[in-house]
């Protein structure tokens, strides 16, 4: 299971475009799951982010942003207070890679 019961009750109150409110939500525990170092086997549905419906918050102890990109959702977790994200080209990407593979 991923949601938990509070999860569920916002998704069963609120019926606009849940498929973005769900990728959204999996975006978050998926980010949180791998900040503390467990699995996708970990039953997610014992951690409760119903109401964090802003871009950051902060839970657990930890911040969070999610960014929205057309229909993507990505979610950064950890102990930051602020990130920043810079759009890129595909080659960019694989200039700074190849540098960093480097080092």
């Amino acid at each position: 299971m991923v949601c938990s019961d509070e999860e569920l009750k916002e998704f069963e109150e609120q019926h606009d475009d849940l498929p973005s409110k769900f990728t959204r939500l999996w975006t978050i525990k998926e980010a949180y799951i791998k900040c503390i170092g467990k699995g996708l086997t970990e039953n997610i549905s014992k951690y409760n982010f119903a109401k964090c419906c802003e871009q950051q918050f902060m839970k657990y102890g930890l911040s969070f942003k999610t960014f929205t990109f057309k229909n993507y959702f990505l979610t950064a977790c950890g102990g930051f207070h602020d990130i920043k994200v810079q759009k890129v080209s595909l080659d960019q990407f694989e200039k700074k890679f190849k540098q960093f593979s480097k080092s």
